[in-house]
């Protein structure tokens, strides 16, 4: 067989292997997209429940943080089901309240806004009040990709330039990574929101990163 032969079925052989690697990605991909579509129509269900039972602040148009427990244990129980994942995402302004509650409410609607353009349709954001935070419970994402929303976010908020004395902290914990029941995930993100003050530069800390 000469060299020209050799080549030709080396052409064919790649040929056969890029369309079966561009098929089984196409599956792959139908099959997420699918399931993210699911994801999405129940989430627009909670969603709708939510605004039923008066859990959205007007003013902000944001979900109440009394709603959370409640929301954890159904996406923990989805993923169970359909063994998916999912990461949450502690955002805490620091030093905030030190401030009138006009400038509060101005830096709140701003984080929020940047908030609502880096989280997807699927992804759900609620607001504590009690203590000026956000959690975001983030669909389908990994640590690694929470930890790129959570810079795009931050880095973001940077740029509002806050008044002196406020800070961003933000902690990232994962199912089923990070922990299975709801409390154990709750907590490890306080971990580190704490690990997250104790940083110079941006204070996001990864659970799984944690010393």
């Amino acid at each position: 067989m000469d060299l020209l032969s050799v080549l030709y079925l080396i052409i064919a052989a790649l040929t056969v292997l890029i369309i079966y690697m561009i098929i089984k990605f196409n599956k792959s991909f139908s099959k997420l997209r699918d399931r993210l579509s699911m994801i999405e129509s129940e989430n627009t269900k909670i969603k709708d429940s939510l605004n039923n039972f008066d859990e959205v602040d007007e003013i902000n148009q944001i979900y109440t943080y009394k709603y959370f427990h409640h929301l954890i244990e159904r996406e923990i129980e989805r993923a169970e089901r359909y063994d998916n994942k999912f990461s949450l995402l502690f955002i805490e302004l620091s030093g905030s309240k030190e401030h009138d509650i006009k400038i509060q409410n101005s830096i709140f609607r701003n984080i929020l806004d940047i908030i609502k353009k880096n989280i997807r349709l699927v992804d759900i954001c609620f607001q504590n009040e009690i203590n000026f935070s956000f959690v975001l419970v983030l669909t389908e994402v990994e640590a690694s990709q929470a930890k790129m929303i959570a810079e795009r976010i931050y880095d973001s908020i940077i740029k509002l330039e806050l008044p002196e004395g406020i800070s961003t902290e933000m902690g990232i914990v994962s199912y089923p990574e990070n922990g299975t029941l709801r409390r154990n995930l709750i907590d490890k993100g306080k971990i580190c929101l704490e690990a997250a003050e104790k940083m110079k530069d941006r204070r996001i800390a990864v659970f799984s990163e944690l010393d």
